[in-house]
């Protein structure tokens, strides 16, 4: 009995090696192609590996196209958010008129006229806006950011 189970020699005759190179070509994947030639993927794999043949994505997404992203600096992240026509302006707060409805970032020094706080809606479950949030957490390079917050952060294409 062969490594896979089944009753069957391990090594590849000339015949299943046409067969292999015939089905790799056509696109067939590696498990589909063991299951015609009695063999494991894994032993399709290694052999259309020694035959050099082109090297392909494994998994369902194969034939797709590979999707590219484009990484861009917090400094470019917040300039695109600052950018984005349909980002709310700040809403100058002071800290009486604070509730939960209000990014609570500071602005200015506490103690002077001008300070005040951001004013913006928050994220639901955080008590700062988009743009704070960037601010406030240490780059995606240092795994900082908060699970929940993934996706909300603007990106750049």
């Amino acid at each position: 009995m062969g490594y896979n189970g089944k009753d069957e020699q391990m090594s590849w005759t000339a015949d299943k090696t046409v067969r292999l190179k015939h089905l790799w070509k056509a696109g067939f994947t590696a498990t589909e192609i063991g299951e015609k030639l009695n063999y494991s993927k894994n032993a399709v794999i290694g052999r259309a590996h020694r035959l050099n043949l082109a090297a392909r994505r494994s998994g369902s997404g194969a034939g797709e196209p590979r999707t590219t992203y484009v990484r861009s600096t917090r400094a470019q992240q917040i300039e695109a958010l600052l950018n984005d026509k349909n980002f709310e302006p700040e809403n100058p707060t002071q800290l009486e008129d604070l509730t939960k409805h209000h990014c609570r970032w500071p602005e200015g020094e506490p103690g002077k006229k001008d300070f005040y706080f951001c004013g913006r809606t928050p994220v639901k479950g955080f008590s700062y806006c988009r743009l704070h949030i960037l601010k406030s957490t240490k780059p995606r390079s240092e795994s900082n950011i908060p699970e929940k917050v993934e996706g909300l952060l603007p990106t750049t294409p």
